[in-house]
């Protein structure tokens, strides 16, 4: 940027009829806001409001990244839960021990 800076030819853009055209408008737009008489408070609230958006905006974003991962994580909580309470119940069915596993030995 500071290359881009020291190397720009200054009166070379100025000669460009749409770089003149530009800063003629903004200068009219600056103007403009100069004749209102709280031109200060209006162009600050503005700016905050802008600002203010921006950062709701944001926050927004935080908030769904962060539902995401919450919803995420318990449903693998939900799942692992179900699991293990699915497992309980099938012991519980399940007898001590198993008589089709009885040997005889014949003497």
């Amino acid at each position: 940027m500071l290359e881009f800076a020291y190397e720009l030819d200054y009166e070379k853009y100025m000669e460009d009829f749409e770089v003149r055209q530009a800063l003629a408008v903004i200068k009219e737009r600056v103007d403009n806001i100069k004749q209102e008489p709280d031109w200060k408070q209006k162009m600050a609230d503005e700016w905050n409001q802008a600002t203010n958006e921006e950062a709701a905006k944001q926050a927004d974003a935080r908030s769904v990244a962060q539902s995401q991962r919450t919803g995420a994580s318990r449903v693998t909580t939900q799942s692992y839960q179900k699991k293990m309470a699915e497992a309980r119940k099938e012991a519980q069915d399940r007898p001590d021990w198993d008589s089709g596993s009885m040997t005889s030995e014949a003497r």
